[in-house]
């Protein structure tokens, strides 16, 4: 599930809306981690897995979780960035084989982290088909 998801937003164009609200592209190790959480860059994306539900063999699904948190220098490009990927991960079903939800209407600040710059957070639940 993270792979497909890293796949996902590292392949967002130069127009999308999250990568203009950060005012970069998201390149894997450079400014998007996975599992990591680094002090460097300041303005960076981080995803993680969440618990989800059990799995169903009645519908062959799973129902992951993840959290993605947004840091960045100034408060108002993190939190557009955040909503932005809340909004365009919501009901996509381009993401997984499946579909992603949002479990928040908007992002959530998680304050100030120890390098001084603000977090946000957006999770999602994932309905994820198995074969």
């Amino acid at each position: 599930m993270l792979n497909s998801v890293l796949t996902y937003i590292t392949g967002l164009t130069v127009t999308s809306t999250p990568v203009v609200a950060f005012g970069d592209s998201f390149v894997f190790g450079t400014n998007c981690f996975v599992l990591t959480f680094p002090n460097l860059p300041a303005n960076a994306v981080f995803i993680s897995p969440l618990g989800g539900g059990k799995p169903s063999t009645v519908n062959k699904s799973k129902t992951p979780g993840m959290q993605l948190m947004v840091r960045h220098i100034n408060s108002q490009d993190g939190y557009s960035t955040a909503d932005a990927f809340n909004t365009l991960l919501h009901n996509n079903p381009n993401v997984i084989n499946g579909m992603c939800y949002a479990d928040n209407s908007i992002p959530y600040s998680l304050g100030i982290d120890e390098t001084g710059n603000q977090l946000f957070t957006v999770n999602f639940r994932f309905l994820e088909i198995t074969t």
